[in-house]
């Protein structure tokens, strides 16, 4: 995970998208209509901070959120890899730096 931190990896995609936000109503719009929880939009999880959106989601909100596909064809195309990179980022944060540590430690 330091690679990802040193490369600024999680910061940058968040700080592109947000600019998006923005800049391009009709993404402001769509990613406020889909839901991660009936509380938390899309929208909502790209200005959270990353700290934030561990507290708020878990794992499983996040294998929700893309079985239901809610993603494709939902956001603009010129959009779609970014925010599917903002969605795997946040989780693979939460899932090093929260979970992988406590799974270490049990071994």
């Amino acid at each position: 995970m330091k690679l990802f931190e040193k490369h600024g990896l999680f910061e940058k995609s968040t700080t592109d998208l947000k600019k998006c936000l923005t800049e391009d109503q009709d993404l402001a719009d769509k990613t406020t209509d889909l839901k991660l929880l009936p509380d938390l939009s899309l929208h909502d999880l790209i200005l959270m901070g990353p700290d934030q959106a561990a507290k708020r989601l878990s794992l499983e909100d996040y294998h929700r959120f893309a079985w239901a596909n809610q993603l494709h064809g939902q956001v603009p195309e010129k959009y779609y890899i970014a925010c599917s990179k903002l969605v795997c980022e946040k989780l693979a944060r939460e899932f090093f730096f929260r979970r992988w540590p406590c799974i270490l430690s049990g071994i």
